[in-house]
Formats: structure tokens, sequence, C-alpha cells
């Protein structure tokens, strides 16, 4: 976790999120090999305030998956809070927001991180269960969902995320979900 646990207070101080993003772009456009030193120099902060946000470098990259999920709930419970949400309006928000942060994303893949994606993926099953009305106990169905939503993320990660395929993923994705309980159902 970044020093201390990500908070609703935390990410509206402004402050925190400049000093956050700069840390994060620095390290991912270095590498992991970069140090504190010159981590803190790049963006001009002291080396303090580098560790008072991670504890130690190794966990830069655990603790941006936690900072992006964070701020993927946020986004989504904003969307979440209309009256009628409908299946596409969830993927086309999920599409936008990892094209947002791609940079961030291609580490996590490169790395194959599938854990923040499958997280992602988990706060979205309550939503999609209910839209599509699935049956109680779909657990298992829903992680075969889920990897097969991942696996277009990383093809369309492989091609450094171009925003023209944004409809063309919703689509794929609307047609994994609509069949889902066709195709995977037997799973269960």
């Amino acid at each position: 976790m970044i020093g201390a646990a990500i908070t609703d207070k935390r990410l509206k101080n402004k402050r925190f999120i400049k000093t956050e993003d700069a840390i994060l772009r620095v390290f991912f456009e270095c590498s992991i090999y970069i140090s504190v030193d010159q981590l803190a120099k790049r963006i001009g902060v002291a080396r303090s305030t580098v560790y008072h946000h991670h504890k130690t470098m190794r966990d830069i990259v655990p603790d941006y998956g936690q900072y992006v999920l964070t701020c993927f709930e946020i986004g989504f419970s904003k969307i979440a809070a209309g009256k009628r949400m409908r299946t596409k309006t969830i993927l086309e928000f999920t599409f936008t927001f990892i094209f947002k942060h791609k940079k961030e994303f291609k580490v996590l893949l490169r790395g194959n991180d599938r854990q923040t994606f499958l997280d992602m993926f988990e706060d979205l099953k309550e939503p999609i269960e209910r839209i599509l009305r699935l049956p109680k106990g779909t657990a298992r169905m829903y992680r075969v969902y889920a990897s097969e939503i991942i696996e277009l993320i990383r093809e369309w990660g492989n091609e450094d995320f171009p925003e023209l395929q944004i409809d063309d993923l919703v689509k794929r994705a609307l047609y994994l979900t609509n069949t889902m309980r066709a195709r995977l159902l037997p799973i269960n």
C-alpha cells in the first residue's frame, strides 16, 4: 500500500495526486532499476517524499496496481450512480479507463500482473450479473469470462492500445458478455 492506505481523502488531495502521478510517471518511463535519489531528483521532490508514498522501490508496481484499482473504483462508482446502467456503458468505461492509463497498464501486462485486471472485473461482477440476470453461484463462469476479456485487453496492449479500437473491443466484449450464459453456464 502507498505510505498509508489510499483513502478518498488522499485521492481528493491535489498535492498527493500530483506527487503520486509524477513518481509513477518517472518510475514507469525509466525502469525498475532507478534509484530513489534519481527518482526524487527527476520529479523535484525530497527522498523522504518518495518514501512517504512508497515503503520501498519494489513496492511501486504493486502500489500502482492498488492506486489504479482505487481510481477505477471511484470512477466506476460515479457511473454506477446513474439510474440505468447498461453493459455497454460498463465496458466503454473500462476500456476508456485503460486507454487513459495505457503506459502503466503496459507495465502491468509486461509483468504479467493479472491481479489488477481480475480485481477490476471483480468490481464489475455484481452489476454485470444483475444486468444479465445470471443465476446465483456463477463465480467460476465469471472468472472464465473475465479471463476472456483480459485476453482481449492483452491483444489490444500488444498493439499499443490504439484508441481507434475501443469501439471494436466493446463490440467483441459485448458479444462475449451477451453469449456468456449459453457458452459458459455448463462450466458451473
